[in-house]
């Protein structure tokens, strides 16, 4: 048995065709550069973005609780009205 090869035969263009042909190609390329990444529309693109920004906004919020953690020894204690010791007292005193 003799492998089969399949040629598809490109249509011959007109002049006028492929000057059309070019003028699409040139107002569906994506856009280059840092700002020509928020300018495309292409759903790959648009995707990539929703991780970066989600990454972005998972890193401020670590470093949001990582700021409130790092204040939390220099807390004062307040006063609990239901026992007669401090709520931070109660947490941070060894057993």
């Amino acid at each position: 048995m003799t492998p089969v090869t399949i040629t598809t035969a490109q249509p011959e263009l007109t002049e006028a065709e492929q000057a059309h042909a070019a003028h699409l190609e040139y107002i569906w390329k994506e856009p280059s550069g840092f700002l020509g990444w928020f300018k495309a529309v292409h759903h790959t693109t648009i995707g990539k973005r929703y991780v970066v920004t989600a990454f972005g906004f998972f890193l401020i919020a670590g470093l949001l609780a990582e700021s409130c953690g790092f204040n939390l020894p220099f807390l004062k204690p307040t006063f609990s009205p239901m026992t007669s010791t401090t709520n931070f007292s109660r947490c941070t005193e060894a057993p």
